[in-house]
């Protein structure tokens, strides 16, 4: 696969993500699902933790407290009144990112987020079946020595942690379970590691780089919704801002949101009062979402008629292999796959399913769904693009920033970096597959190896 082809517009079929436009950042090409992806078994090396049995941490959802506020004197900054690193984010990359920070070191971090309450996975995607082996889980937490701490040190039992324990580590499950870590990880890391973390329940407005002098960041606090007076002041700056669903600005027919079609109880809401009997719903795309959404309105209580448009013909299936994994980030897999091979092609032979490809042009899928006029809704799965970034800008000259994917460093202003599902690192298969690595141990392994190069640059 060719770097023009990495920068092609997405495909329907692929979820494959074009040059994600955000309000005030350009960033590079990528293709992902919602979904974790899942890897042959790792290897650590011989100074990384292997999983601990022991006892980890609370299960609840509940967070502390802000440690602190826009106001009044932190507890964390260095001397110059400026953080070491800023964070931006806690879902599963800002989780990882702020491990392998104090991991490395590093002992003055500043971490917004809304919520602090895993991300959108936290917060969208706990009915979604996780493509990731639940021994992946816990070798994620195993490879961050200030993540096993976490754990090893709980006391209560039973929580997030103990619960993957008890499920088939061999198998994928709900993402609830790692969501439910995720939030775990983050309230032991703002409890634990308070002395070094200052968090702040806020959006961040504005990143201006100052040639020398580090970063000062706007926020808007939540409570408020008021611009803080003073900026913070941090010498770099980590972006895990995770990504939204691609949704077409305009449809000829009224559209359910992804989000809301790949949670089965929302769908039913959504559903709700139309008469199914006499209508259709479509589906474009041929990713896991895509497939997940087709399952989930297949598996109503309500028969359904459903009209499945796609660009490929193929469709697509990670291939295990001799020590890694065919089609790793792009390939159905799990719960999702088997249902794509056994349920399917009888849905299809029954016409409870009816194929409709389109061409790969760009007025082909408005055209098409005009036509469709007995169609109810459209729902869109057509991949995933980088959520709106901070205005950045350089001694007040607005960037427009390309990321590197194998070093997580944005080209431009010094001090800039991203990670995560927004952010991803690219990676090339055995077979010459180009693709962005998406998922939570994914994320872990990238981080332990570039976050050292973040510091000391």
């Amino acid at each position: 696969m060719t770097e023009k082809y990495l920068k092609l517009q997405y495909m329907l079929g692929g979820a494959l993500g074009g040059v994600a436009r955000c309000d005030h950042v350009v960033i590079s090409p990528k293709f992902y699902s919602v979904y974790e992806q899942e890897e042959s078994h790792p290897t650590f090396p011989k100074d990384m933790p292997t999983p601990s049995e022991a006892t980890p941490a609370n299960h609840s959802n509940q967070l502390p407290s802000p440690m602190s506020t826009a106001s009044g004197k932190p507890k964390v900054r260095e001397e110059d009144g400026a953080y070491q690193f800023l964070v931006v984010g806690a879902g599963p990359a800002g989780v990882t990112a702020v491990a392998n920070l104090l991991d490395n070191g590093v002992s003055s971090i500043a971490w917004i987020d809304p919520c602090f309450s895993g991300g959108r996975m936290g917060e969208k995607y706990r009915e979604i079946p996780s493509n990731t082996k639940i021994q992946l889980f816990l070798d994620y937490v195993a490879a961050s020595p200030t993540l096993s701490n976490l754990v090893q040190e709980e006391t209560e039992t039973p929580n997030a942690y103990t619960a993957l324990l008890e499920l088939e580590l061999g198998r994928g499950n709900l993402l609830s379970y790692a969501a439910d870590l995720m939030v775990m990880l983050t309230r032991g890391l703002l409890a634990v590691y308070s002395s070094k973390i200052e968090p702040f329940h806020a959006r961040v407005t504005s990143l201006n780089c100052l040639p020398g002098a580090g970063w000062s960041v706007g926020i808007e606090t939540l409570s408020s919704g008021d611009l803080v007076d003073e900026p913070l002041q941090a010498q770099k700056v980590v972006l895990a801002t995770g990504s939204d669903p691609i949704q077409p600005t305009e449809s000829a027919i009224a559209a359910i949101d992804l989000e809301v079609a790949l949670s089965p109880s929302q769908l039913r809401g959504a559903l709700a009062g139309i008469p199914l009997e006499d209508q259709a719903i479509a589906v474009v795309g041929s990713s896991h979402s895509a497939f997940l959404v087709l399952r989930n309105l297949a598996s109503l209580p309500t028969r359904v008629r459903i009209i499945h448009l796609f660009r490929s013909e193929e469709i697509r299936f990670a291939e295990q292999k001799d020590g890694w994994i065919l089609y790793d980030n792009t390939g159905l897999k799990g719960l999702v796959a088997e249902w794509a091979k056994s349920e399917y092609p009888s849905l299809v032979e029954q016409r409870r399913i009816s194929r409709l490809k389109i061409d790969a042009t760009q007025d082909a899928l408005p055209q098409h769904l005009t036509n469709l006029k007995h169609c109810a809704r459209v729902i869109y799965a057509i991949g995933y693009q980088a959520s709106p970034t901070p205005r950045v800008t350089l001694d007040g000259t607005e960037q427009v920033l390309n990321l590197d994917h194998q070093t997580g460093r944005f080209e431009g202003p010094a001090g800039l970096f991203g990670c995560g599902i927004a952010f991803p690192q690219r990676v090339v298969d055995p077979a010459g597959n180009v693709e962005l690595a998406v998922g939570i141990f994914k994320f872990m392994k990238f981080l332990r190896a570039v976050v050292p190069h973040w510091i000391q640059s």
